[in-house]
């Protein structure tokens, strides 16, 4: 096959990756948003629910309101994020 990845894409996209439970604490801009947007938008989602809905909170408002859905152990977590989101999935409406 022509088009494979190599072992060092491999290798940053899968054997050596991590998830981070942190972040720095630097702005993040409306252009890096929908840059990650277009990367996720039609990923794999929980039933295959794509394109993915993603809600992104950047006022202290939202990221409140976010919060209040979490559980306890990640409120801080959420309201001190630059821009904490989460995926929503829905199924589609049954037929009537």
């Amino acid at each position: 096959m022509a088009d494979t990845l190599s072992p060092e894409a491999l290798d940053l996209i899968f054997r050596e990756a991590r998830s981070y439970n942190g972040w720095l604490d630097k702005p993040v801009s409306d252009e890096q948003i929908h840059a990650i947007y277009e990367l996720l938008k039609m990923a794999p989602t929980s039933a295959n629910m794509q394109p993915a809905r993603i809600v992104w909170a950047k006022s202290a408002a939202a990221k409140d309101k976010l919060a209040a859905l979490a559980m306890d152990g990640n409120k801080a977590k959420l309201t001190s994020a630059p821009v904490p989101y989460t995926h929503l999935t829905a199924p589609p409406p049954l037929p009537a």
